[in-house]
């Protein structure tokens, strides 16, 4: 969309909008001190450029992602959650965590019945991901779906769909490519559009 953006582009429409051409900043500068009653600084007004337009977001967003031990990162700062290997020892961790990873293809159940599972089994749980074959995976979120996800760094793709949910916005519209920066590194994940939830 803002890819075919030319600043000129309705400049015959623009022109014809005021009878002072280019003078806006200093007539609207002038009013607001009048109103105001004060004295009006000397030289002319600053007028800035606006930013250029933001990227399509279909081209891919980045996800920064600082990642710390959960001994010393549970609380409930924004923005912060809980991302836990299927093979923690520690059940209280399994209980508590936002989002439950598999990171082995050969475990029973398959990955898509695996999240399934373990959802149902941590209800306090919001993504739960598989490998399914090396480098891919499911992405089941509660009450929105799955996704497949092509990635080598599963818990940090996982992290990066539960950022996203996070923020208010839905899986549906997780883009294709998410690229995720984790301390020095980064790495890209891979979406298909997300499956619909299991009817109860």
């Amino acid at each position: 969309m803002f890819r075919d953006h030319r600043e000129d582009r309705y400049s015959a429409v623009t022109a014809t909008t005021t009878s002072a051409p280019g003078a806006s900043a200093r007539l609207l500068r002038a009013e607001m001190y009048r109103l105001m009653k004060l004295d009006e600084p000397a030289g002319e007004p600053v007028v800035r450029r606006p930013s250029d337009p933001r990227p399509d977001p279909s081209q891919g967003v980045r996800a920064t992602l600082d990642r710390r031990p959960a001994a010393v990162a549970l609380d409930d700062a924004a923005g912060r959650h809980l991302v836990v290997d299927v093979r923690e020892p520690e059940e209280r961790l399994l209980g508590l965590a936002d989002v439950l990873v598999r990171e082995h293809t050969a475990l029973d159940p398959p990955a898509a019945a695996w999240t399934g599972a373990a959802l149902t089994t941590y209800p306090g749980c919001l993504v739960a991901a598989a490998e399914s074959a090396p480098g891919e995976a499911v992405v089941r979120v509660r009450d929105e779906g799955t996704v497949r996800c092509r990635t080598g760094r599963l818990a940090l793709a996982a992290s990066a769909v539960h950022a996203w949910l996070a923020d208010g916005r839905p899986l549906r519209d997780l883009p294709p490519e998410v690229d995720i920066i984790a301390g020095p590194d980064g790495w890209t994940a891979s979406f298909s559009p997300p499956a619909a939830p299991p009817r109860p």
